[in-house]
C-alpha cells in the first residue's frame, strides 16, 4: 500500500487481522460526525503478545513506520522484540500503565 492509507482502508486492515483495539482521536470524532479534519488514526490496542503479533502484521501490511526525532524510519517488531524494548508494548502512550 504506497502513500497514506485511507481511513477505511486502515481500519478493515486492522480487522482482517483481527487485531483487537478502539478507534480514539480524530478519525473517531470525525465518523461520529464532527467537522475536524485530521490526517492521522489513533487506536488503542490490547496489549498481549498474540495481539501485538496481529497488530505488527496488520502495519506490516500497511506499511507502516515510524519517524523518530533523529529521523530514523523504524519498522514495526514483532511481540517477543517489543517486550525488551517497550516499543508497542508500553512507551507509545507516556505516562500511561497497564491496570493492574
Amino acid at each position: 500500500m504506497r502513500g497514506l492509507p485511507k481511513f477505511r482502508e486502515t481500519l478493515e486492515v486492522l480487522d482482517r487481522h483481527r487485531v483487537e483495539c478502539i478507534l480514539v482521536g480524530g478519525v473517531a470524532a470525525v465518523l461520529q460526525g464532527v467537522p475536524i479534519s485530521t490526517l492521522d488514526t489513533d487506536i488503542v490496542y490490547r496489549r498481549t503478545a498474540d495481539n501485538i503479533d496481529r497488530l505488527v502484521a496488520a502495519l506490516r501490511e500497511l506499511e507502516a513506520i515510524y519517524r523518530d526525532p533523529a529521523g530514523r524510519r523504524i519498522e514495526p517488531a514483532p511481540a517477543a522484540s517489543c517486550r525488551s524494548s517497550g516499543a508497542l508494548a508500553g512507551r507509545s502512550l507516556p505516562g500511561w500503565s497497564p491496570p493492574g
